[in-house]
């Protein structure tokens, strides 16, 4: 399990842009998989613009925006935890 982080490093706005994610233990770049806990802080506006994907948590904090478009699905598998945490007028758009 690894925290994996929000950097826009990449395109700023894809979720499958290894670059915009970093590993906070090993410092590299990848997509998150599923067993990552995923954090996204800050005034990010985030596409998950895969098909499908599984990961183990999901934090969204300080504004931080995620689009989950009608062809995307995307499990949380992490129920212990509350599955979404979204805090200081962050959302989840479902489309």
């Amino acid at each position: 399990m690894a925290n994996v982080g929000w950097t826009g490093g990449g395109d700023d706005s894809s979720w499958s842009d290894p670059g915009n994610w970093v590993n906070a233990e090993t410092q590299t770049n990848g997509v998150p998989g599923a067993s990552d806990d995923v954090g996204i802080a800050g005034f990010f506006y985030v596409v998950f613009d895969l098909s499908d994907a599984e990961i183990n948590t999901l934090t969204l904090v300080n504004g931080a925006r995620l689009e989950i478009d009608a062809d995307g699905f995307l499990s949380v598998v992490n129920r212990s935890s509350g599955i979404i945490d979204a805090t200081g007028a962050s959302a989840l758009l479902v489309r």
